[in-house]
């Protein structure tokens, strides 16, 4: 059986080709190509999801770094967590976009120059992210609400199910995740879920793909059968 974090970097390569298939699929249909691109991180300040051992591989990923970055980083989660277990968003299994981007609580891994410190090593649930049209839509609050996303119509579980087969799979927002990684403890959200595949709605039915109140990842929402997901284009 494979390490849990080589599992983790073979999510992460079947995740990519699922997307570049995807995108290979409504170009083909005449849409244009999502606008996504380097240093464009709107999508950052949203709530961010992923497993524990995608948080795992980057807390590894980070201890590489030179010293200096490595405490900015460990500041920035600090600095986070902080804030967000404080906020009324800490205790809501779905924290809306527009509400959460009201905290102004971008990524702690993103660098000055809004670009992914881990980009390499991002978890799933970002490199699935991908906008569907105008990336205006995706920084103007006002008109957040109707940004189209790339969706396809399969279970997003179908990813994570290498991670199922192995054992139970925990989802929380990242920083959280990290945070436990990075320092040995730290508080849950009540976005935290356990799934397994024995007993969870998502190894019985292959749940769904995509967040009730938007983000990033694999959301516990998903598990329950929310939100179905589209190709938008």
């Amino acid at each position: 059986m494979k390490r849990p974090l080589a599992l983790i970097r073979d999510v992460h390569a079947a995740t990519d080709r699922h997307t570049e298939q995807l995108v290979r699929e409504v170009t083909a249909l005449g849409a244009a190509p999502p606008p996504c691109r380097a240093g464009c991180a709107w999508c950052c300040s949203e709530p961010v999801y992923a497993v524990r051992d995608e948080a795992r591989l980057i807390a590894v990923v980070i201890r590489r770094m030179p010293p200096e970055r490595q405490a900015e980083i460990r500041a920035a989660v600090r600095g986070w967590v902080e804030r967000f277990a404080t906020s009324a968003l800490a205790s809501e299994v779905a924290p809306d976009v527009v509400a959460y981007r009201r905290l102004r609580l971008p990524c702690p891994l993103l660098t000055a120059d809004q670009r992914c410190s881990v980009y390499a090593d991002r978890p799933s649930g970002c490199r699935l992210h991908l906008a569907a049209s105008d990336p205006d839509a995706c920084e103007d609050l006002a008109r957040r609400g109707g940004q189209q996303f790339l969706r396809r119509q399969r279970p997003c579980v179908d990813l994570v199910m290498p991670l199922l087969e192995r054992g139970a799979v925990e989802t929380d927002h990242l920083a959280l995740l990290l945070h436990r990684e990075l320092f040995g403890e730290g508080p849950q959200s009540a976005a935290h879920f356990v799934a397994d595949l024995a007993d969870s709605p998502a190894g019985r039915n292959g749940g769904a793909s995509g967040p009730p109140g938007g983000g990033i990842g694999p959301h516990p929402a998903r598990a329950a059968g929310v939100a179905p997901a589209r190709v938008a284009g």
